[in-house]
């Protein structure tokens, strides 16, 4: 009993706090990217002179912002969902596809995460910095593994949900 209270206390943490916060963030991250562009274009326009990194600054932001709303995403069921190919299905033969579709989902972006540390580690074996502005790429790479890692935690979580809702709807 008490692992399924760890299990739904994780699942609940992920999917009420978590995702909001790191939603938020994302949010922040975009809205940075945009006024950052937007105050750059205005300069260039106007003075002749954009900001230095106007195109690397949201370039390394985007991904990893982007990278958050994917929880926050799958949460709220806000994406894309192909529901014409399974409409004809029972509900109960819709959760088992659904609680698959969430372990393949948490397999592959356990994959994901694992190479963009992989990737990470090695951008700090040489030291890589963007051109113009000189900034370190490795942090940003770290948390977009780490929310991907987060995203596979979510999925696997989801699995666990949906394949124990589909035991109990017999």
């Amino acid at each position: 009993m008490k692992r399924l209270d760890l299990f739904r206390l994780g699942r609940n943490l992920i999917n009420d706090k978590i995702s909001i916060y790191i939603g938020w963030v994302g949010l922040g991250m975009i809205l940075f990217g945009a006024m950052f562009t937007v105050v750059s274009v205005g300069l260039r326009y106007t003075i002749g002179v954009p900001l230095p990194g106007d195109v690397e600054i949201p370039a390394i932001m985007l991904p990893v912002a982007v990278a958050f709303f994917y929880i926050l995403a799958n949460v709220q069921k806000r994406h894309i969902r192909a529901t014409i190919l399974v409409r004809h299905l029972s509900s109960r033969r819709q959760t088992l596809l659904e609680s698959f579709y969430s372990f393949v989902g948490a397999l592959l972006y356990a994959i994901l995460a694992s190479q963009a540390v992989v990737h990470a580690l090695g951008a700090v074996s040489i030291n890589l910095v963007t051109d113009i502005l000189r900034l370190p790429v490795p942090p940003f790479e770290f948390v977009f593994a780490f929310t991907m890692a987060l995203f596979s935690l979510h999925l696997l979580l989801e699995g666990i949900y949906l394949a124990k809702m589909f035991v109990e709807q017999r």
